[in-house]
């Protein structure tokens, strides 16, 4: 739709033409999106994150939507749930990830005898090759 009109046209019309095909989504958040992927000092994941969300609001598949944007269908999938349940803010912020898997499970001690010996060995190193 916006590629067709030589990428060019304001909210209201990509608004109207959203209703028109039955997309459920409200003015100011189409608004809001076009004005991230306008803006020239937006990060560049904020912007492939609000193309991604305006070309599903389009009606596109996610294959067709990760070819256009050169991500993953996975992304494309994942992006697309994030902003049904967060909303604009969803794509604003990048998700929480799980802490290392080992550096939860290791005690104090551990990480201490842990990192002792890694000085350890590279001071041994160092002490050889001079």
């Amino acid at each position: 739709m916006f590629d067709a009109n030589l990428k060019v046209y304001g909210v209201r019309k990509v608004w109207r033409q959203m209703q028109r095909e039955g997309f459920d989504i409200a003015r100011c958040m189409v608004e809001r999106l076009e004005k991230l992927v306008r803006d020239r000092n937006t990060a560049q994941k904020i912007v492939w994150r609000a193309r991604i969300v305006m070309l599903a609001g389009e009606g596109r598949r996610a294959g067709e939507i990760a070819h256009r944007v050169g991500k993953s269908v996975l992304t494309v999938r994942r992006l697309r749930r994030r902003y049904a349940t967060k909303g604009v803010d969803g794509l604003l912020k990048d998700a929480t990830r799980p802490t290392g898997r080992w550096s939860s499970r290791l005690t104090r001690r551990a990480k201490s005898r842990r990192l002792t010996a890694t000085i350890r060995s590279l001071s041994a190193g160092y002490a050889e090759s001079a």
